[in-house]
């Protein structure tokens, strides 16, 4: 993090250089559950988006995630027709 930011909003802005770090762990889990953790998806973002704020950040969470949800495919087994 950059030297003096100690917290994490919804306005501030992501770090040109960021790296997760227990406090943008805790930011996450707070406004997205307890469930939260860093995926690759969702680290790439954070990197290619610096200068977005955090709120972006937590829209494109759930985006990721719920595209994620929808790109999993059901196996179906038919029973054999002898």
């Amino acid at each position: 993090m950059r030297p003096g930011v100690d917290s994490i909003d919804l306005q501030t802005i992501i770090e040109q250089d960021f790296v997760c770090n227990e406090l943008h762990r805790a930011f996450f889990k707070k406004h997205l559950g307890t469930t939260f953790s860093f995926d690759v998806p969702f680290l790439n973002w954070l990197k290619a988006n610096a200068g977005r704020t955090y709120q972006e950040a937590i829209e494109a969470y759930c985006q990721i995630q719920n595209e994620k949800k929808e790109s999993k495919s059901t196996v179906t087994i038919n029973k054999p027709t002898w």
